[in-house]
């Protein structure tokens, strides 16, 4: 579990891969409940996604991981500017978007409810 202060936002200038698993996810959220987070950014400059015969095999990824409450002051709680693999993400309580995507996503299951603006928004 990840907790953040309210506001406070993440901005990853290279590649992520963070795997969690359907029965322990990774779980991103506020340290008050109450008090929303910024985002978790996933910038361009990351490593895409790379598969092989349909399988993830490196590069920026988010597996089985929850973002709770976050967007405060922000465009959406998960930001991505790089082709990522998002499987299994859930977005739940964003103060905005649940997910902004600037780039190309591979996405693959996931649930986003109860976000202020869309579930995913491309512009």
């Amino acid at each position: 579990m990840i907790e953040f202060a309210a506001g406070c936002s993440l901005y990853l200038d290279g590649t992520l891969t963070a795997s969690g698993t359907a029965a322990h996810p990774i779980v991103f959220r506020p340290q008050i409940a109450s008090a929303p987070w910024g985002q978790l950014i996933l910038s361009a400059s990351g490593a895409p996604a790379v598969f092989s015969n349909g399988t993830f095999v490196n590069g920026t990824a988010l597996q089985h991981c929850v973002l709770e409450r976050g967007g405060s002051g922000a465009t959406a709680a998960l930001s991505v500017a790089v082709a990522a693999y998002l499987n299994a993400v859930s977005v739940v309580g964003s103060a905005s978007h649940g997910i902004i995507l600037t780039s190309s996503a591979t996405i693959q299951g996931g649930n986003f409810s109860s976000n202020t603006l869309n579930g995913i928004f491309v512009p």
